[in-house]
């Protein structure tokens, strides 16, 4: 977060932060339960519940010089406990026109407005998610250390859990049980294992399918470190592997690697998805979904690597590159690498081998 200020349009006083990967960015505070209150006159309001009283004016003590930078702010940040008195003593002082991230539901605005009832709030959208989008050299050593894990684990793990009769169910909780190492790591979310005719399905939960000689396997995995996600998928097979698998994975194989290629400094999104199917020549129809997403905070965060997208991409952003193919009944296939937009082209950041591997 180098040199991010937040620019209040004229009529806006400020922003109330609700979503706690925002919070989080911006303060360091990981809390429950936490409110930040932005203004335009560079005020910085952390706000929570007694249990986070002490916590919380640590963290904001740690992270202050680093964040002032960040924010582009000179004030220093303060903190507000919200109690029963909250209303009378903070919530009734605060006036004007704030923004509020749309993600916030009815309920919770309604909710806020009794907090602030002198506040008018106006929903705004991706007002800090575009800002993380873009991650310092720290955030992106966090997501690599991640994704180092990953990559060290997921081969000898493979090689002593693999066996006949094996279910889905029971590799997925071993291999998210391998990624948590005690406790070092977090998962980044539930592992995807899937075999045979179950891979076709883009977003399979584990059951209790068992692995048999000749089986596809897809695996769909990632870590977390404090709090910064990887994300990668790779493709085995168990046994001797079809004629048919191996060339429809090819194909995928060598569509994935051309358009990872054109991950670039603004590059427009939207070509990078039309120059993939292109690729992908006449299975194009079997690339069910979109390229590939951001990845930082939450495990799916702008930008959208789609067709639809009218954004570019921007130096030091984290995304994915995953094209898919899947045939209904038979087998599917995914290939996904995590990286960073460089100058001088992508960085990858996940180093797993993602030529088919036999077991």
């Amino acid at each position: 977060m180098e040199n991010i200020k937040f620019n209040f349009t004229k009529n806006i006083d400020g922003i109330l932060v609700t979503t706690p990967e925002n919070i989080r960015w911006i303060s360091g505070f990981k809390g429950s339960f936490g409110l930040v209150l932005l203004k335009k006159n560079g005020e910085k309001i952390l706000i929570s519940d007694g249990r986070y009283a002490e916590n919380a004016k640590r963290t904001l003590k740690v992270n202050c010089e680093a964040r002032e930078n960040a924010l582009g702010q000179t004030k220093e940040w303060k903190f507000q406990i919200f109690d029963k008195d909250f209303k009378k003593n903070f919530g009734e002082k605060v006036s004007g026109s704030f923004w509020i991230e749309d993600l916030a539901s009815l309920a919770d605005l309604k909710k806020y407005k009794k907090f602030f009832p002198n506040i008018k709030f106006f929903p705004k959208t991706n007002f800090l998610e575009e800002k993380r989008s873009i991650k310092t050299e720290i955030e992106i050593d966090k997501v690599r250390i991640a994704q180092n894990h990953v990559d060290d684990l997921l081969i000898p793990f493979l090689k002593t859990k693999l066996r006949e009769n094996v279910t889905e169910k029971l590799l997925a909780f071993e291999l998210e049980h391998a990624i948590r190492d005690n406790g070092k790591f977090d998962i980044s979310f539930d592992a995807i294992v899937a075999f045979g005719e179950n891979s076709s399905l883009p977003h399979h939960h584990p059951s209790e399918k068992k692995l048999k000689k000749g089986d596809n396997i897809l695996i769909d995995c990632g870590a977390k470190f404090e709090g910064y996600h990887s994300d990668m998928t790779r493709n085995f097979v168990f046994g001797t592997a079809k004629a048919d698998y191996i060339n429809k994975f090819n194909i995928c194989l060598n569509a994935q690697k051309k358009v990872l290629a054109q991950y670039k400094v603004g590059k427009k999104i939207k070509d990078l998805e039309n120059f993939c199917r292109k690729s992908l020549g006449e299975e194009e129809k079997y690339f069910t979904h979109s390229l590939g997403h951001g990845v930082g905070l939450q495990i799916h965060e702008i930008p959208s690597i789609s067709i639809k997208s009218k954004d570019k991409l921007i130096e030091n952003q984290i995304v994915t590159c995953e094209p898919g193919l899947y045939y209904p009944d038979n087998f599917g296939i995914r290939i996904e690498d995590l990286l960073v937009i460089r100058k001088n082209g992508p960085e990858i950041l996940s180093q797993t081998k993602k030529e088919l591997i036999l077991f």
